[in-house]
């Protein structure tokens, strides 16, 4: 082989070498961005759940006259709405 086929093999052998830690580093690099997208959806999860914890709900009253109650997100009571009184119209009347 020639000087010149050297010199030319010589710089194909280094752009291969480029071509392949930059592969590495590619790869690298989505990896870590993967990662942190997940962390960034894992701390949204918490935030909410910590949202949801802090936030306050009015629900009516069961009692007739009752007065509506304040729950707190974290509260554990079930927030069912009361039931609806049974309406006097005609068509419910039907035999």
């Amino acid at each position: 082989m020639g000087d010149v086929e050297l010199e030319i093999a010589g710089r194909l052998e280094q752009h291969r070498t480029v071509v392949a830690w930059l592969r590495r580093a590619l790869t690298q690099e989505e990896r870590t961005i993967r990662e942190l997208e997940r962390q960034a959806e894992d701390e949204r999860r918490r935030w909410e759940a910590a949202r949801r914890e802090r936030s306050w709900t009015v629900t009516a009253s069961r009692a007739t006259e009752g007065h509506p109650q304040l729950h707190q997100g974290n509260c554990g009571l079930p927030l069912t709405r009361p039931r609806r009184p049974a309406h006097d119209c005609a068509h419910s009347n039907r035999p």
